[in-house]
């Protein structure tokens, strides 16, 4: 799918009204010094990390391989060394990871499930028998000096296992869609809107009840094995309102679940529910903030949508500059919107960061508290936006050998400092100069 962007009439707009209800008192903000960071990509010891994840699939068929099988979450899977023993649970994607800092012999194990049996490992994609466990890790023995263990900077370790109770493919059904930010509220998913994550999705058959949360992406999935009549529903969030609901694509109105499964009555023969093998469901919801700055809808030839329907193309035309306790948004201070660099456990400005967390929750919806400090969700959230615009913050400091890998660090230096500058006010300053970090 397109990326989806907010248009930055919008973003700047909603940025001027957080800044103003949220800036501190005095006019005038002092900038702190800039703080001397180490570069993305730094190859500093205390800043080098390890990545071992995998996944944990459904072994429907017992062969060993993943062949598009469906995956299985909240699976516990266990990382030890020596002593040291870490667990973690796979996402609703399957999904499981672990970072470390410092290279050893690691071994990746699951706990296995009443009910299941393991049937494939596959180590960094290559499939092991005889074994119910992952090892990373090498000893190398130099000409000179002690032993030491080299790693490598990604591992992966994937699990797949088969229900005890046999299974065919066709068992499983897929209900899974996207929620969606619909900016001027027309019901249809456009190409600038954006996912929404984080969001609670329900899966009910009145007797069975599941929920989730959409991801990044704003996506979500469901697998389920029985034959039934299954309603999806999102959780109602305060600030929004539901404006659109696409089921299997096609654009539904006057509801605000998706239903699939089909009745059918034979002669002498039990109610049956047949359910397709894939089936999707999209959320579209409007914030209420977006209502401030309305877009003026004006009549032009109908195109096709991917529902497959047809609708009214939309013209933004802007309101009268609005007033906000007094004071007109173009007396607000935007550009740059970030002034310095920061980074965890330094001596940041707490406006600055303040404005940064601001900046992903509303521009880039990604949810992080406002807290003026420079936390672990902070890091987490800026390490996603760098690798969302890596071919302008992480690839140049690579591609120009000024460090020695291209991953997201989850600091804000000149790339990624620049890059947020340039997303709220588009060409207001220059590519940064990297050749002043080259050693």
């Amino acid at each position: 799918m397109l990326e989806r962007k907010l248009s930055p009439i919008k973003a700047i707009f909603i940025i001027g009204v957080l800044l103003l209800l949220l800036s501190p008192t005095s006019a005038q903000v002092t900038q702190a010094e800039e703080i001397p960071l180490v570069t993305e990509g730094s190859t500093i010891t205390e800043l080098e990390t390890y990545k071992i994840s995998g996944y944990k699939w459904h072994d429907t068929n017992g062969d060993g391989y993943w062949n598009e099988e469906p995956t299985l979450p909240g699976w516990a899977i266990t990382l030890s060394e020596g002593e040291t023993i870490l667990h973690t649970i796979t996402d609703t994607n399957g999904y499981y990871e672990f970072i470390v800092n410092n290279p050893a012999l690691y071994t990746v194990s699951e706990e296995i499930q009443t009910g299941w049996t393991q049937t494939g490992l596959l180590e960094n994609s290559l499939a092991i028998s005889g074994s119910f466990t992952c090892t990373f890790g090498l000893i190398t023995a130099p000409s000179e000096g002690e032993p030491v263990v080299v790693l490598n900077k990604e591992n992966t370790c994937d699990f797949g296992n088969q229900s005890d109770e046999p299974e065919t493919e066709s068992d499983t059904q897929k209900i899974s869609g996207y929620k969606w930010h619909d900016t001027n509220g027309d019901g249809y998913w456009d190409e600038s809107e954006i996912g929404l994550n984080d969001w609670e999705i329900n899966l009910t058959d009145g007797q069975n009840s599941f929920s989730t949360t959409t991801n990044n992406n704003g996506y979500y999935e469901f697998y389920v094995n029985t034959n039934s009549l299954w309603t999806v529903s999102e959780t109602k969030q305060t600030g929004w309102t539901q404006t659109g609901l696409l089921e299997n694509d096609l654009a539904i109105s006057d509801s605000f679940s998706c239903t699939f499964g089909i009745l059918t009555e034979p002669q002498n023969i039990e109610e049956i529910k047949t359910l397709s093998l894939d089936n999707t469901c999209d959320f579209g919801n409007q914030a209420d903030t977006d209502l401030i700055l309305q877009p003026v809808i004006e009549p032009i030839p109908e195109r096709s949508t991917r529902s497959g329907g047809s609708r009214r193309n939309t013209i933004d035309t802007l309101l009268p500059t609005p007033l906000i306790l007094g004071v007109s948004t173009s007396s607000v201070q935007l550009c740059p919107f970030l002034s310095n660099y920061l980074q965890s456990g330094a001596p940041n400005d707490s406006w600055e960061v303040t404005k940064l967390q601001l900046f992903l929750t509303t521009i880039m919806n990604l949810n992080t508290p406002t807290t003026g400090y420079f936390d672990e969700t902070t890091v987490a959230n800026v390490k996603l936006f760098q690798e969302r615009y890596r071919s302008e913050i992480l690839d140049p400091w690579y591609d120009r050998g000024i460090v020695s890998h291209n991953r997201p660090t989850g600091f804000v230096y000149k790339t990624t400092k620049w890059k947020i500058n340039d997303l709220i006010c588009p060409k207001s300053e220059p590519y940064p100069n990297l050749s002043e970090d080259h050693s």
